[in-house]
């Protein structure tokens, strides 16, 4: 199962990247991170895993800290291949959107989307955030039982969170960063609270 998280802004690329190693495990197949800067989206996407990344030397989270939320991803593949083209994030026209889990019912929802949009990758995660650009974060989240959790960034800054099913933490901090993920240590994060199914909005500064 693919895992994610979300860091508010203030946290650093060395605070991020601890994280994320501690809990990469099998979650090899690419690697995919968005934020937002003059109200444009910045993606970067790779079909491999983190650790290969920084070994490459490849500055992956180098805007970090910044003033938006970074949502990241590492997968580990269900629907595709391991190209661009199903690497976490995906890009809407007003919506990124990465997922944790598997969505059963994307076929049916591939067949209706794609009359209207062309969509290049296999996963059912793109479809889910095309379906979300459809409809709306709070629609999806009324329709769809048992997918997983979707984190999903408007491009005016304001966090979407989506649990369906799946294991997902939160823990705020002293200074009021947010900080969202698939797990997170016990020991650095011993107050961070497991997330039950809903839909969850954060501000762009971290709000709830």
């Amino acid at each position: 199962m693919c895992r994610l998280a979300n860091f508010s802004s203030g946290f650093t690329r060395n605070e991020a990247l601890k994280i994320l190693l501690e809990m990469e495990g099998h979650n090899t197949d690419g690697t995919g991170s968005a934020y937002i800067k003059d109200n444009e989206f910045i993606l970067e996407k790779y079909p491999f895993a983190l650790t290969d990344i920084l070994k490459e030397g490849i500055p992956f989270l180098s805007h970090m800290p910044c003033n938006s939320h970074t949502i990241v991803h590492l997968r580990s593949s269900t629907h595709g291949k391991n190209t661009y083209a199903n690497t976490h994030p995906f890009l809407t026209k007003n919506y990124c959107v990465i997922h944790n889990g598997i969505w059963n019912e994307h076929s049916l929802a591939r067949a209706f989307l794609e009359k209207f949009i062309k969509i290049d990758g296999e996963t059912d995660s793109q479809v889910a955030a095309e379906t979300i650009e459809f409809i709306g974060p709070k629609k999806f989240f009324e329709v769809v039982d048992y997918g997983g959790v979707f984190l999903v960034l408007h491009k005016n800054g304001e966090l979407y969170v989506i649990k369906t099913s799946g294991q997902l933490e939160f823990n705020y901090s002293k200074n009021k960063k947010v900080l969202i993920s698939s797990e997170l240590s016990f020991r650095d994060y011993p107050k961070s609270l497991i997330v039950m199914n809903g839909l969850y909005k954060f501000s762009k500064n971290g709000h709830f």
